[in-house]
């Protein structure tokens, strides 16, 4: 959510159905609470639902990113 805030445009991209639709949820959320707020946020967000490596939105997204963060929450990967 700290991307969301940050006024810069934003894609995410979650393999799993359940992390995507929170992700959804939880961008819906702060921005109902910024216009119970009256505040402006950055509404320039997506969330992708998919596999980052075959997800037709990617190769676009990377060709406009100025960074890009990658973030993988897998046992494998945290055991690691």
């Amino acid at each position: 959510m700290i991307v969301a805030q940050s006024c810069q445009s934003s894609y995410g991209f979650e393999l799993l159905p359940v992390p995507a639709h929170c992700a959804r949820l939880q961008l819906r959320e702060v921005q109902r609470r910024w216009a119970m707020w009256g505040l402006k946020g950055n509404l320039d967000v997506e969330v992708h639902e998919g596999d980052f490596r075959t997800h037709p939105m990617v190769a676009k997204r990377l060709r406009e990113a100025d960074v890009v963060v990658r973030s993988l929450h897998t046992p494998a990967v945290c055991d690691s």
